[in-house]
């Protein structure tokens, strides 16, 4: 069977182990899905400055986007190969500067 799946998270205090879940990207027999509360995303981001705002919601955007690509048969990149491998997700991380996280 293959399957992979990842929470994405926020981090808002570096200071503390507070983690608050988003959403989440998943791949389940070649079927890739990708979801994310907004609401949730709001109240997390809450505090941030607008340049981080604006960089965090694009890259979700990017990745909403990719997902529906490969969902609709315009791309046939597996969740399991870059950019959604273990070290990408980990890249991503830092380049986040820790504030979204990937379980």
């Amino acid at each position: 069977m293959n399957c992979f799946f990842t929470l994405i998270y926020c981090v808002p205090n570096r200071f503390s182990e507070e983690r608050i879940a988003l959403g989440m990207l998943m791949n389940i027999e070649g079927v890739p899905f990708f979801a994310l509360s907004e609401r949730k995303l709001n109240f997390a981001l809450n505090g941030v400055s607008s340049e981080i705002k604006a960089a965090i919601r694009k890259g979700f955007y990017f990745l909403d986007w990719d997902v529906n690509k490969i969902r609709r048969g315009e791309e046939t990149l597996s969740l399991f190969d870059p950019p959604y491998a273990k070290k990408i997700l980990k890249e991503l991380v830092a380049k986040k500067k820790g504030l979204i996280q990937y379980a």
